[in-house]
């Protein structure tokens, strides 16, 4: 999949690292790609992603929000 990345936040801890990427496909529609990379440790990196495409995001978002709001204020 040909794309071009929009804006990218990153973060990290010890051994993880997290993207998250908004990108745009060639034919000009977006999706967002969150990748977790973890350090082995033999010091390899093993990468997995997860990717929501544009007319999923207003779900993914909602349930995305009604996870935290269950969790964190219940």
């Amino acid at each position: 999949m040909e794309s071009k990345n929009i804006y990218s936040e990153s973060f990290s801890n010890r051994e993880r690292h997290f993207f998250i990427d908004m990108k745009r496909t060639a034919k000009g529609n977006l999706y967002l790609k969150i990748t977790r990379s973890d350090q082995s440790v033999d010091g390899s990196y093993n990468r997995s992603s997860i990717i929501i495409f544009e007319e999923d995001f207003e779900c993914f978002i909602t349930s995305l929000s009604s996870v935290f709001h269950h969790t964190m204020f219940s």
